[in-house]
């Protein structure tokens, strides 16, 4: 169903931050892009180091296992070249 009547959304004069509200439009913005600019280094500083690299935890290898790629033939004939006939 299409509304013929704009629809009207309020959204808040002001916000709160640390029991102290903030109502002038330019505070407001600062406020947003600090949180916005600082959330992921903010977050990232809470992730405890370790010195085992990721990878050694987390995946269990399979030494029996085997991953091919595709490849161009002239990377073949460039190798049989470099190696057999230089």
């Amino acid at each position: 169903m299409i509304r013929d009547t704009p629809r009207h959304i309020n959204y808040p004069h002001y916000f709160s931050e640390d029991d102290k509200d903030v109502n002038k439009m330019e505070e407001v913005v600062n406020h947003f892009n600090s949180y916005f600019a600082n959330i992921g280094p903010t977050l990232a500083e809470k992730i405890p180091s370790s010195e085992t690299p990721y990878y050694d935890t987390t995946i269990e290898r399979n030494t029996s296992s085997m991953y091919l790629e595709p490849v161009l033939e002239k990377e073949i004939t460039d190798i049989i070249y470099y190696r057999y006939i230089l």
